[in-house]
């Protein structure tokens, strides 16, 4: 793989940086050879560490002349490749390593936990750390599922559900919740995916055009939804039902109104939920009228 930092030079945000390298390879497999690219990159090795606190880390000297990206060691690591965790990790620690404003905190050394992974792509932080993992978490998502061949398989797709995420994440071999967020990213049809644990929410991703899901993280989920009620082994998918929108959001519009819900069962008493907003049910002037009244108060959206 011919691939040099110099051709990356005149690009700075980490859309255009991932834009550049897809660009520069051409043909790009699917999924991404995100190691080749690191080391084709000046990465000199990906090592494995034994570590509870951290999910990956990047060992640089201030000019990024090369680096090293470390990766958590787990039980289920392959003999040979990376799980799809530890590919977003190689991602979001290269988006560091190549993102020109970003320099290590301390130590030559940038070390990122599971919550760093999650920092949102849309976050406006002012704090720098923050706005640095965002930033990374931006890089992977774009050079691990590329644009054009994510929204290529969206359009393809005969139907928006979790079978389609679950394929999504094995085409381009990454978690579900790097999927689920990409996927709320780019989706042209109102949606959100909620993630539980125990019955606890944990945190959702949606579309921009998806109401505002009113759960705090550490909540108890709604009773009779679906994610509450449906109970199965880990793997299994409940049938696609209709609940009302009021157990998930408050949008004053939506409170007679549906929302469509879909569950997958995952291991540990993890939960990952699929929450569709038909279009059609709504009167679309009185519920846009609603939402731009949801980004002006309080900033809610």
């Amino acid at each position: 793989m011919r691939i040099s930092r110099m051709e990356l030079a005149d690009f700075g945000s980490p859309e255009s940086i991932a834009q550049g390298i897809i660009g520069a390879l051409k043909d790009i497999p699917i999924p991404v050879p995100i190691d080749c690219i690191a080391r084709a990159l000046d990465i000199t090795s990906i090592e494995p560490i034994q570590t509870e606190q951290f999910e990956g880390g990047l060992i640089t000297d201030r000019p990024k002349s090369s680096g090293i990206i470390l990766i958590k060691e787990t039980r289920s690591s392959p003999i040979q490749g990376f799980t799809k965790r530890q590919r977003y990790t190689i991602g979001h620690e290269l988006g560091h390593f190549l993102i020109p404003t970003h320099l290590p905190p301390k130590d030559d050394q940038f070390l990122c936990t599971s919550g760093d992974m999650n920092q949102s792509a849309k976050s406006k932080a002012v704090d720098r750390k923050i706005r640095m993992e965002a930033e990374a978490n931006r890089f992977a998502a774009n050079i691990l599922m590329p644009r054009k061949l994510f929204q290529s398989e969206l359009r393809r797709a005969k139907a928006l559900d979790i079978d389609l995420l679950v394929r999504l994440s094995k085409r381009f071999d990454v978690s579900k919740e790097a999927t689920a967020r990409r996927l709320c990213e780019l989706v042209d049809s109102p949606s959100a995916i909620v993630f539980s644990e125990n019955g606890i929410f944990r945190y959702a991703v949606r579309s921009n055009d998806f109401p505002f899901v009113t759960l705090s993280k550490g909540a108890p989920l709604p009773h009779g939804t679906l994610s509450k009620t449906f109970y199965g082994s880990p793997g299994e998918v409940s049938d696609m039902d209709a609940v009302p929108a009021s157990d998930w959001t408050d949008e004053k519009k939506l409170r007679t109104k549906n929302l469509y819900e879909q569950v997958l069962v995952q291991m540990g008493g993890h939960r990952l939920t699929l929450l569709q907003l038909d279009e059609d049910e709504l009167d679309d002037d009185e519920y846009e009228d609603e939402l731009d009244k949801s980004y002006e108060v309080g900033f809610r959206r």
